[in-house]
């Protein structure tokens, strides 16, 4: 028998101790007659004591069922309190909210929107943080993480946010120095600063019209953050594929320009993900609030937003 199990059958045992009847204890706790009956014998081997003795209609218990009834019902009472306690927390919009970002998106995109959030909730916490790495919401006990980029666990549950434009950069000191940049292909001869690498090599690919390319490229720097990749861009280190953010951006366009513009690349994906398919109403709330208030914009050269990007 397992805790389940016997907590289930010391529930029943409690009501037939209130209401002594099968009948009564059955209609309280939804179950049938015998179903009770069958709770009381299976929690009377478990004890190995007779805690109950049926007449007709009626059930006593006994001396040790009395003894036993005192320490249970404060027990089940104390199972009920936290059960309610936890349904009315999971249904307010109040308390805690744990959320987890990358911290480029964080600081570029969430942070301005935060403010009409918190004053529109005044009762929700919001406890943010800002984490480089890929996380799991059900191990780091988040109740939502943002993913920039592509989600390869299955067994995650994400919803997607949108999609943010991504260009490729270089400096014009690096572009005066380098081989001749003019399609896709030429890439092989740069040095290109990845932003992730993974075992089998760096792909990037590439659109114009029916024209598509797929370019294998490698570089000695590479890096987590945004930021940093745009920073080595202006430091003329080589030239990075980058989602466009616009904290990050404007701080790289001082020098930075972007290249190959007649060519396109995919839009890096965002997603909410969550632990669960069960989601309370203040983690609901955050994310409808990120889908309605986030903008993907693709941002030109001139730090101009050019066009939207479609909501996926």
């Amino acid at each position: 028998m397992d805790s389940l199990d016997q907590l289930q059958d010391i529930a029943a045992f409690v009501a037939v101790g209130e209401l002594g009847s099968l009948a009564r204890a059955g209609a309280q706790l939804g179950i049938p007659v015998v179903m009770v009956s069958k709770r009381l014998s299976a929690l009377e081997r478990w004890t190995g004591t007779k805690l109950t003795m049926r007449g007709g209609r009626s059930i006593q218990l006994t001396a040790d069922g009395q003894i036993y009834f005192a320490r249970a019902k404060p027990l089940v009472a104390a199972v009920h309190s936290v059960y309610a306690e936890t349904v009315a927390a999971a249904a307010s919009t109040q308390g805690r909210l744990v959320v987890s970002m990358p911290p480029d998106f964080g600081n570029s995109w969430i942070s301005p929107l935060l403010g009409d959030f918190i004053r529109a909730h005044p009762a929700i916490e919001l406890e943010i943080d800002l984490c480089p790495e890929a996380v799991d919401p059900s191990v780091m006990r988040v109740d939502v993480a943002i993913r920039v980029g592509p989600v390869h666990e299955q067994f995650l549950i994400a919803r997607p946010l949108g999609a943010i434009a991504q260009h490729v950069f270089a400096a014009p000191d690096y572009l005066a120095g380098a081989p001749a940049l003019n399609r896709p292909q030429d890439l092989e001869a740069h040095a290109c600063i990845l932003l992730e690498k993974p075992p089998g090599g760096t792909t990037w690919t590439f659109s114009k019209g029916d024209q598509k390319v797929d370019v294998r490229v490698a570089g000695r720097l590479s890096t987590n953050q945004v930021q940093m990749a745009h920073q080595l861009v202006n430091q003329r280190h080589g030239i990075a594929a980058l989602p466009v953010y616009p904290g990050a951006f404007s701080e790289a366009a001082r020098t930075g320009v972007r290249v190959l513009a007649d060519w396109q690349m995919a839009s890096v994906p965002v997603y909410a993900l969550l632990p669960s398919r069960l989601v309370s109403p203040k983690t609901k709330l955050f994310i409808d609030y990120l889908a309605s208030a986030l903008s993907f914009a693709d941002v030109n050269a001139e730090g101009d937003a050019s066009r939207r990007l479609s909501r996926t």
